[in-house]
This record gives structure tokens, C-alpha cells and sequence, in this order.
């Protein structure tokens, strides 16, 4: 199952969307999150963002073998994020 996902955050604490080895990205988090259910996944974004930049309504996907319905994966997704000030 292909799970597409919209996502908004304040981009003041991360260093960007894509994953970077030894910093703390949005798509780093996601992917922490999702490691958790999967054994193997790939997030694939649809545009990346640089340091210190907010998003509203970024996009990207990711292939599943759960079947989790679509709506279900945005309240996992934000659950996991973390609770910056």
C-alpha cells in the first residue's frame, strides 16, 4: 500500500526536511517513527525544504504492508513528532 501524507511544522529546530547523517531533520523524525512498524520502508518526498524553514501542506509517501487506513497514518505521524517550543 502506497500512504501519501500532508504535513505542516515550524522548521526553527530542524535542519531541514531531508534525512542528514548527524542532524536533526523532519524527515529524520518521520523516519524514526516509522522504523518503529516497519522492518524496511522509503520516504520518498515530493520537495525538500532547508534549515529553519516552515512547511504547510508538504507532501511525501511511503510504501507499507500495513494495512492502516490513510486517514489513521497522519495521527501516528503526529503523535510521533516531538513537542518543540
Amino acid at each position: 500500500m502506497r500512504v501519501a501524507v500532508n504535513i505542516s511544522y515550524n522548521g526553527r529546530n530542524f535542519s531541514g526536511f531531508q534525512y542528514q547523517h548527524d542532524f536533526r531533520t523532519v524527515q529524520g523524525t518521520i523516519e524514526k517513527q516509522l522504523k518503529r512498524m516497519h522492518k524496511e520502508f522509503n520516504v520518498f518526498m515530493h520537495h525538500h525544504e532547508h534549515a529553519g524553514v516552515h512547511a504547510v501542506e508538504q507532501y511525501f509517501h511511503f510504501d507499507t504492508p500495513l494495512d492502516i487506513p490513510p486517514e489513521k497514518w497522519k495521527f501516528i505521524l503526529n503523535r510521533a513528532m516531538p513537542d518543540d517550543d
